[in-house]
């Protein structure tokens, strides 16, 4: 038997339920989605840094971004202000996908 889609509310409040796992994995996705590689065990001090920022910003994308292109894992180059523009691109892309796109990780996660 399959298993009913939420509604938006439903949904809302499964994410609701465990904001801090959700939190962890969009960090995550971000910064997999951002560099362009499969994040190791040795950058899982690094996200866990990036998710109590974004928690202490009360979760906001905006920050939640800053806080990760300002991390030890963003590559420092002489290419920096195309990865910024990148950065804020993918930021407004995030936006339009958000909800369609993370629906299944997030549930996956939680």
């Amino acid at each position: 038997m399959a298993e009913a889609t939420p509604t938006p509310e439903e949904f809302k409040a499964l994410l609701l339920a465990d904001l801090d796992a959700f939190n962890a994995t969009f960090t995550e996705k971000l910064a997999t989605y951002g560099l362009r590689r499969t994040m190791s065990f040795g950058d899982r001090d690094d996200l866990k840094a990036i998710a109590a920022q974004g928690k202490s910003a009360d979760y906001r994308l905006r920050d939640l971004v800053t806080a990760f292109v300002c991390s030890n894992l963003f590559p420092k180059t002489v290419e920096m202000t195309f990865v910024v523009l990148r950065s804020l691109f993918f930021v407004r892309v995030l936006r339009s996908w958000f909800l369609v796109g993370m629906y299944w990780s997030a549930v996956a996660t939680l």
